[in-house]
Parts: structure tokens; sequence; C-alpha cells
């Protein structure tokens, strides 16, 4: 009787081995795909907190001053168009000529630095919307105010 050398692997223990690594790598990118999200999430939040603190010490400090507060008017149809998009139906003021387009020079005079959006604030009831991401990855509205009940979500 010949003895068979079995100096390799077989083709079924090499189609298995394939199939196990695509299962671990397709729950590494589903994992990691899931991270990156909630990271952009968590980042829009905290940065939409940011502005809301700043904006309230801001108006602090300009009231005290009589300083003009910073930023551009903003247009009707722009704020019912960004209210829209977060599906919010009212705001807290609905007196137009207190909100106010934030661009980034404008950030950077109330302390707000390196943002990648530009904000639509008012400084009377301290409500900020995000204009360039209106609403997040799981479809919350970038929107917040004082007092505004914080959600597991957003």
């Amino acid at each position: 009787m010949k003895k068979i050398n079995e100096k390799g692997i077989t083709l079924v223990a090499l189609v298995i081995t394939i199939i196990v690594l695509l299962i671990i790598i397709s729950i590494t990118v589903s994992f990691s795909g899931n991270q990156i999200k909630e990271a952009k999430n968590k980042k829009i939040a905290a940065e939409l907190e940011m502005v809301e603190h700043a904006l309230l010490e801001t108006k602090t400090k300009l009231e005290y001053t009589g300083e003009d507060f910073p930023g551009k008017a903003v247009q009707q149809e722009v704020l019912d168009n960004l209210t829209d998009e977060m599906g919010i139906s009212t705001l807290q003021d609905n007196n137009i000529s207190n909100y106010y387009l934030l661009e980034e020079e404008d950030l950077n005079k109330i302390g707000i630095d390196n943002s990648e959006s530009k904000y639509i604030v008012n400084y009377k009831t301290g409500e900020v919307l995000n204009k360039d991401l209106p609403v997040d990855g799981y479809g919350n509205p970038s929107y917040t105010y004082p007092g505004k009940p914080k959600d597991g979500g957003n």
C-alpha cells in the first residue's frame, strides 16, 4: 500500500477559512460604520450645545456693554425652509428680526473656533439651529434652546 503525502490544505479547508474571514471582516466594517455615524452625531450635538452656551454668554456681555450682536439678518424664507427640513413646526420666537446667521467670522467672535457649520441663532431666546446640517444621521433636528430636554439620540 502506498502512503499519500498530505503536504497542503484541502480546497474545502481553504474555502471555509475564507468564509470565516469574510464574516469577521463584514462584522468589523459594520461595527466601524456605526461607530463613525455615532461619532458624527455626537460631534453635531456637542457643537450645537457649545454654540448655545457661547451665545448666552455673548448675550450677557453685549447687553452689558451695549455692543451689537454678531451675525447677519435672516430672511423669513430661509428660516422657514430650514425649519421645514428639520421638521420643527414652531420656534420659540415669531419675530424674524431676532434671528441672526452666524458664519465663521461671527462664530469666532463668540468664542467658537473651527466650526464646519453656519448657525442661525436667536439672542433673545437662546435658540440655535445648524444651517448646514439641519438633521443628524438619525433624522433628529440639529436644533436646541435653553431648557430643551436632551434625549439619548441627540
